[in-house]
């Protein structure tokens, strides 16, 4: 009875998830391991934008480059959009 429950309240938690994906949750709770995991995956996204931008910045350094960027252009669209108009 107390497993059905369990099985219940995982899958309430975590309703997108797969049966598979919910049970990889649950045993990394139990072993403790999930929160690490989170915390180096979120280390090693934020590693990965703050080059990303630096870049943006040094690209977004024309009002008017910035404005066509903030619309849809790519970096190289914009120059290439300014240089024609």
């Amino acid at each position: 009875m107390q497993d059905m429950v369990n099985k219940s309240t995982n899958s309430q938690q975590f309703p997108k998830l797969s049966r598979k994906d919910q049970q990889a949750v649950k045993v990394l709770t139990e072993e403790g391991l999930l929160e690490p995991l989170v915390m180096s995956l979120k280390n090693s996204t934020e590693a990965q934008q703050s080059p990303n931008t630096t870049q943006a910045s040094e690209i977004k350094s024309d009002p008017m480059k910035e404005d066509l960027i903030r619309r849809g252009f790519s970096p190289e669209e914009a120059e290439a959009w300014m240089q024609t108009n």
